[in-house]
């Protein structure tokens, strides 16, 4: 009686493992082509990169220089 269950479930999982195969080889082709179109995605982007001069960083102006002054506090201090 429990080689009739064992044979059963080994045929249920066989089953389902055909299916997931089928269901993988199916979107195997979509998978390859969306491979592809980032490649050349990246190959496009990389050739505009060399293309385009780099640009160069703007010398920072006294504005975005950290202060190296003590920070003030707008709360009054007390003063015994």
């Amino acid at each position: 009686m429990w080689q009739v269950v064992v044979a059963f479930l080994s045929g249920l999982f066989a089953g389902y493992k055909a299916r997931s195969a089928a269901k993988a080889g199916s979107e195997l082709p979509q998978g390859e082509a969306q491979v592809k179109a980032a490649s050349d995605n990246v190959e496009s982007i990389e050739g505009e990169l060399k293309r385009t001069k780099p640009v160069e960083a703007p010398a920072p102006s006294a504005s975005t220089l950290p202060s190296t002054a003590p920070p003030t506090s707008t709360t009054p201090r007390l003063v015994n």
